[in-house]
């Protein structure tokens, strides 16, 4: 049974034992492969020399035996004459060739390669056979191996040429090679190494097997795995499944014959293996002897030493920690004496840091119990090692409670946050050596109150590493939670208010820069909250004056220099970070505290782009108004005039004769105030009078056929693109094929050279009103392009203004009463030119969808209708011309006219005629008397005295909608000024109906 103290020295001793073991086994290995590739180098190395040396020596010999009384020959060919006849060259080789080796055999082929001589008698009979020998000398004088032409020997020829065109040849038999090379030995080797020599190709020349060198085989293809040469020249290769080490060398002569010298390495192998193993031997019992003298030495001056000082180390116990070491335990051994010495010291620090870690206890213990602080240690099996007593101010719990029972620290936690807190429990788990992020969580107190907690904890590491579970801190934050949320909740009312203002607003603080953005801003800016915030105002706020397209101080620096509210100017532009420009306007003003500090500036701003092409269009509305007023005032008095001028012409020419001078005169004249007709027609409509006829119509129609027919002998196409689902709109057809006609005859005259005009209809849904004023709702937009010259961008405002005209001899009415009409008609008109490439002008008009459409259909009256049939008219007009002329016309068409100026005397006549039983068969009213009863009212007296009375409104201009809805305000029909004799006709016609006599009573 071993001692206490063997039990102690045992672990040293063993290591020491399996150290020096462990070396001493690497060092002796690691010799072994040393020594043994000493000499295998030394071998291989002796090797490949004594196989080069055999390689030279066999080469010289084959030399010798194949150039053979070379010299003798070439010389006794040279002094042949090359002129004398084929028998005396003959009887020369047969007397002058130097004597052969027993295999060698000379013969001679002339110029056409026929054998005419031949050294040895039994080949005599193939004389005069041709031979093609040419194909064997393609690398020189040597040919390869080959079979003799005249015998089953396997040779080699050759080649000398003569002066007469002959050639000498010589076949060389190997089988003399052998008895040959045989003789060649290679000292060291004898009886291991195979000497022998291939062709290149791979043919047998030459080897010491005469039975495999007869048969010219191919001996590369039963070598397999050749490898090298290696660091001594040798090639590697496998044959008949032995491992060979071989010297290969190229032959100079011949060309193409390479020798090789070949080994088992298994012989190699047998002879490294006996020159090694008496040197390992030696080797290994040296290692044994100096292993034993080490490790006894080692125990008697090292471990022994050690031991002692382990013994007296381990009887130390806590009461004589003040003690030293004796230093007689070192043995004279300096590092053994470091060693006690520093035992000695490290005695000593404990028994001072026993004495400072008494007064850090009394600190911790201090500061842990008089902080606000819940301070707590958990061990890593779960339970408390400490809990500071400040957690029964904040839980109501004693850390007694908690110390006994560790479940208590999740019971307390509010139930809704538990998740929270196991969460992070199991992550402070996992992640032990990690500092654990703060949580906060809510407890329940032990009188049922609510607190919150901020939890901080992180784990604890002994000096070694080891794991000694989780130091916390726990704080009561619920004042602070409390005012937290107060100003969540502020913040968040102030965020959704400023996203729910329509104002874009920004905030800075005194260094220009961005706090906060809304989302209006955002969107009026391109600035996202996320790139805005940070930036200096002026790049994401960057505004321009519109007149100078300069940059306009920002207001945020007035605002900061004055510490006053700022207001934008009028004609100032926001450009977005896209390039889109703008108008703004508003303001900005200083943010200050109670105390008058100043902590930024706020910019609050708008779009006011629509705003502003609204209130433009709005005053452009005013003025085609007040103009128009004007207008339909001129053209009212001058349709009287017209009505005149024209029916008095009328009435000439029907008391003319067509042959007479004055009829084409009055026929000038009644063209010209026809013309006059059509511009009055264009004030009437610009005017507030015009009022459309609307009926519900299919647009397509109207715009191709009122297309085609502006355009007829023009040099421009039209190309219409409508729309086959194209809506019905409530439109008056009459105007809106006059706008039609505007719009094209203005493409066209800006065309000059001819060009293309595209015509487009098609289906529109408004969303939202914009800057063109339409209602929300279905349109049908009617588009007229043009490649023309374009429309200035200074120009365009004015384009829709009355007399306004580009063109040379332009009226500048065409696109100013196509505006009103379409205004008229609840539309819009928008134009888009660019100078050089063309103008696009889009009229939207409200549409039906889904309504079935109607087209205006004219009374057609037939030849019987318009047969006069006499009756009463009363003519009321305060225009004594059109009086005088009216009833000049009515008398000439048959009927008996009364005419009177105002409506009090029509309503008296009219009545006086009743009671004479002599009552009107109709009645034409003037619509507008000046100075008196207009034709609206006297309508309706006089229905009042005849309700079956048929009433005529004529009328040249109104600033109501009588004329176009004359049935709604009591007339039977409408005859707008001017008219002629066949319009008068045609009204009363159509007004009397047929059969009528004269007087109601006929």
């Amino acid at each position: 049974m071993p001692s206490s103290q063997e039990r102690i020295n045992r672990p040293l001793l063993n290591k020491i034992r399996k150290g020096f073991f462990l070396i001493g086994s690497i060092g002796l290995l690691l010799t072994l492969v040393v020594v043994a590739k000493i000499e295998v180098s030394s071998i291989k190395s002796r090797i490949a020399l004594e196989m080069k040396t055999a390689s030279q020596t066999l080469s010289g010999i084959i030399k010798k035996h194949i150039f053979h009384r070379d010299h003798e020959i070439k010389e006794m060919l040279a002094s042949i004459d090359p002129n004398l006849s084929k028998q005396a060259v003959i009887a020369i080789l047969e007397t002058m060739l130097p004597k052969s080796l027993p295999g060698d055999c000379y013969y001679a082929l002339d110029g056409n390669g026929t054998l005419v001589y031949i050294s040895k008698a039994s080949y005599r009979p193939y004389l005069g056979l041709r031979l093609s020998v040419k194909g064997y000398f393609k690398e020189g004088r040597i040919s390869p191996i080959h079979q003799s032409f005249f015998s089953i020997r396997t040779v080699i020829t050759v080649l000398y040429p003569m002066k007469n065109g002959w050639l000498l040849l010589v076949d060389k038999d190997l089988g003399d090679l052998v008895p040959i090379a045989s003789e060649v030995r290679i000292p060291g080797l004898q009886g291991l190494a195979t000497l022998f020599i291939l062709m290149r190709s791979g043919t047998i020349v030459y080897h010491p097997d005469w039975a495999l060198m007869r048969s010219r085989a191919n001996l590369l293809l039963d070598m397999y795995n050749i490898e090298g040469p290696d660091a001594y020249g040798l090639i590697h290769y496998k044959y008949g499944g032995i491992h060979y080490l071989a010297f290969r060398s190229a032959m100079k002569v011949p060309k193409g014959w390479v020798f090789y010298a070949a080994i088992p390495e298994a012989q190699v192998n047998r002879q490294v293996a006996v020159k090694v193993f008496p040197i390992l031997t030696f080797i290994s019992l040296l290692f044994l002897v100096f292993w034993l003298i080490l490790h006894n030495f080692v125990k008697e001056q090292v471990v022994k030493p050690i031991q002692m000082i382990a013994h007296q180390v381990s009887s130390i116990s806590p009461e004589s920690l003040g003690e030293r070491l004796p230093d007689e335990l070192a043995h004279g051994i300096g590092e053994l004496a470091m060693i006690v010495d520093a035992i000695n010291r490290f005695l000593q620090s404990i028994v001072e840091y026993q004495a400072r870690l008494s007064q850090s206890e009394e600190l911790f213990r201090t500061v842990t119990e008089f902080t606000a602080d819940w301070s707590f240690w958990l061990g890593p099996d779960g339970s408390f090692k400490y809990v500071s007593p400040v957690c029964e101010e904040i839980t109501g719990y004693t850390a007694g409670e908690f110390m006994a029972r560790p479940e208590l620290m999740t019971e307390i936690v509010h139930p809704d946050d538990r998740w929270i807190y196991a969460d992070h429990m199991d992550s402070s788990r996992m992640k032990r050596e990690e500092p654990h992020e703060p949580m906060e969580y809510r407890i329940i107190r032990k009188d049922g109150q609510v607190r919150w907690i901020r939890h901080i904890c992180r784990g604890v590491f002994g000096q070694d590493g080891s794991f000694l579970g989780s130091r916390g801190n726990n704080i009561d934050i619920t004042d602070l939670k409390k005012a937290m949320l107060a100003v969540e909740r502020e913040r968040n009312l102030l965020a959704v208010t400023l996203s729910s203002i329509g104002d874009g607003v920004i905030a800075t603080n005194t260094e220009g820069e961005v706090i906060l953005i809304n989302r209006a801003a955002e969107k009026l800016t391109g600035w996202t909250s996320k790139e805005a915030v940070g930036r200096p105002v002026g790049q994401v706020f960057s505004i321009i004056n519109e007149d100078t397209g300069e940059h306009v101080k920002n207001p945020v620096e007035k605002v900061l220099e004055t510490g006053k509210v700022v207001g934008l100017a009028n004609n100032t532009i926001l450009i977005s970070r896209d390039g889109t420009k703008r108008a703004i306007a508003d303001s900005g003003a200083p943010i200050v505290d109670k105390d008058g500090v100043l902590h930024g500036v706020v910019l609050v701003f708008r779009d006011v782009t629509e705003e502003r092409m609204v209130e433009a269009e709005k005053q452009k509305l005013e003025k085609l108004e007040s103009l128009g007023v004007l207008a339909g005032g001129i053209a009212h008095d001058f349709n009287n005039l017209l009505t005149a001028i024209l029916g008095n012409i009328a009435l000439s020419k029907m008391r003319l004769d067509s042959s007479s001078p004055i009829y084409p005169f009055l026929t000038r004249a009644e063209h010209a105030a026809t013309a006059a007709q059509s511009l009055t027609q264009q004030l009437l409509t610009f005017s507030k009078g015009g009022a459309p006829i609307r009926t519900v119509t299919s647009l397509g129609d109207i715009i191709e056929e009122t297309a085609r027919f502006s355009i007829r002998g023009s040099n421009v196409r039209a190309k219409f693109e409508i729309s086959p689902e194209l809506w019905a709109a409530n439109v008056d057809p009459n105007q809106i094929s006059q706008v039609i006609q505007n719009l094209v005859i203005n493409a066209d005259q800006a065309m000059p050279d001819g060009g293309m005009i595209t015509i487009k209809a098609e289906n529109v849904m408004v969303q939202r009103p914009g800057p063109l004023g339409l209602k929300p709702g279905p349109y049908v937009a009617i588009s007229v392009i043009d490649q023309g010259h374009g429309i200035e961008k200074n120009i365009l405002p004015k384009i829709f203004d009355p007399y306004f005209s580009t063109k040379e001899g332009g009226s500048g009415l065409g696109l100013a009463t196509t505006h009103s009409i379409v205004k008229r008609h609840d539309g819009a008109i928008e134009i888009e030119s660019t100078p050089g490439r063309g103008s696009r002008f889009t009229v939207y008009l409200p549409a039906v969808p889904g309504a079935p459409t109607t087209r205006s259909e004219r009374v057609e009256l037939s030849a019987e209708n318009r047969e006069v049939r006499g009756g009463r008219i009363l003519v009321m007009d305060d225009e004594e011309a059109i009086r005088s002329l009216t009833i000049d016309v009515l008398k000439m068409l048959g009927y008996e006219a009364v005419s009177v100026s105002n409506g009090e005397e029509a309503i008296r006549v009219y009545k006086r005629a009743m009671e004479e039983g002599r009552p009107f068969d109709a009645v034409i009213m003037d619509l507008t008397i000046a100075g008196g009863m207009g034709g609206e009212e006297a309508a309706k007296k006089i229905r009042e005295i005849d309700p079956e009375t048929k009433i005529i409104v004529s009328s040249g201009y109104s600033s109501s909608a009588v004329m176009s809805q004359y049935r709604l305000h009591g007339f039977d029909a409408a005859l707008p000024k001017p008219y002629n004799i066949n319009q008068l006709r045609e009204v009363l016609l159509e007004v009397l109906g047929k059969g009528h006599g004269s007087g109601k009573s006929a």
